[in-house]
């Protein structure tokens, strides 16, 4: 379980990256930017590292 933690750990954050970009005719500058959802519903088997893991990505992705 350890080791799942520290692999997603090592991940780059994902939030706040800039996806897309384009500026319009006009100067108007549109951007798509990685945000976190809010809260994460799970519904999964119960093996003991699967509720580590979950709880991992959602902090790491910055939901909750």
């Amino acid at each position: 379980m350890a080791q799942g933690i520290l692999d997603v750990v090592k991940l780059s954050d994902p939030t706040g990256k800039i996806l897309n970009e384009r500026t319009l005719e006009n100067g108007l500058v549109i951007q798509k930017v990685s945000v976190p959802l809010g809260v994460i519903a799970i519904i999964y088997e119960s093996r003991p590292n699967v509720t580590s893991d979950a709880a991992t990505l959602c902090i790491k992705s910055g939901n909750t």
